[in-house]
């Protein structure tokens, strides 16, 4: 075999023989002599680094993570370890948790879909949680701006969200809801579970907590990105959402909770009838402004002609459509 050969294949062949101390440095000084690729380096990502040593690990991910490619590979490594030896947050070993959150710091949001985000969404759950705000924001950040710039999708990095929600909720909140103008958050929440934050794993304590510390601004931002009526997989509900009335009820200012109209009543996604949709949805505004007087039936009142006007649109629709399957 050819010297380069055997040199690119040193990492699966130390693999063999076990990734400790003595192959640590091995790998480290075939590295610093630059012939060794960070691909060769996948092979470490599987159980021969369960009984690796934390320290000189984390080393070794730093070089690795330093060649061109590397940084992917270094974090499939990280997740290996922490899945083989069942790490939370409390229990990763210090060494580790730092060099996870230096790579972290760096993340490339395309990094965050396709069959690599299980992997990073673990090891941003463990290395993002309890003092890994700072690493937090710098994650979140980087998602915003991939998703903004159109470089990711929802749908392809939920897993990896749903991760960053548990570990930081404050944090999520901040970079997605806090910073965004009103009219720009409606695509930042969860619709039908597959775009968006997911707000119902991020739960109705930590919004709560977090919209406390400014309570008529904060509210005014989470209702509008939010939904009055619950949301399926592929379709919108007539019925109203638990986490937002819960919230609605919480609101110094009602109505700027409520937001638009339209955008919180008119329905974009059905099956059956739509006029029987908006039916159901006026008996249940109905109900909510007999329970909730004031600003909330106000809102609902004003709003009222209009969806009456949409509802006899709508049963036009229906007739269209049966006309259509005759």
């Amino acid at each position: 075999m050819h010297r380069s050969s055997m040199v690119q294949a040193l990492p699966y062949l130390q693999a063999r023989v076990g990734i400790d101390d003595v192959g640590i440095e091995r790998l480290r000084r075939a590295i610093t002599a630059k012939p060794v690729e960070a691909q060769g380096f996948v092979n470490l990502a599987n159980g021969v680094v369960e009984h690796s040593p934390p320290e000189p690990l984390a080393r070794l991910l730093t070089d690795v993570a330093g060649l061109p490619g590397g940084d992917v590979v270094a974090l499939d490594i990280l997740h290996m370890y922490f899945f083989v030896n069942k790490a939370t947050a409390a229990t990763a070993p210090e060494p580790l948790l730092k060099v996870g959150r230096q790579m972290l710091a760096k993340l490339n949001p395309a990094q965050a879909s396709g069959h690599r985000a299980h992997g990073l969404a673990k090891v941003i759950k463990i290395c993002c949680s309890g003092s890994g705000t700072a690493t937090s924001i710098a994650v979140a950040s980087a998602l915003r701006s991939g998703l903004e710039a159109g470089d990711i999708h929802f749908y392809e990095t939920r897993e990896v969200i749903n991760s960053l929600c548990e570990a930081q909720p404050h944090v999520v909140l901040d970079t997605f809801v806090l910073a965004s103008p009103e009219d720009d958050v409606m695509w930042r929440w969860d619709i039908g579970g597959r775009k968006g934050l997911p707000y119902k794993s991020i739960g109705a304590t930590a919004i709560q907590a977090w919209a406390s510390v400014d309570p008529e601004a904060r509210y005014a931002l989470l209702g509008p990105a939010m939904s009055l009526f619950s949301r399926g997989d592929f379709e919108e509900s007539a019925q109203l959402d638990p986490l937002f009335a819960d919230l609605l009820r919480l609101a110094p200012d009602k109505t700027a909770f409520l937001g638009r109209f339209d955008h919180q009543v008119h329905s974009n996604q059905w099956s059956g009838s739509l006029k029987a949709m908006l039916e159901s949805r006026r008996a249940e505004l109905v109900r909510l402004a007999k329970e909730m007087s004031g600003e909330v039936a106000d809102w609902v009142n004003q709003g009222l002609p209009d969806l009456n006007r949409w509802i006899d649109s709508a049963g036009d629709m229906d007739r269209d459509q049966e006309e259509s399957f005759e």
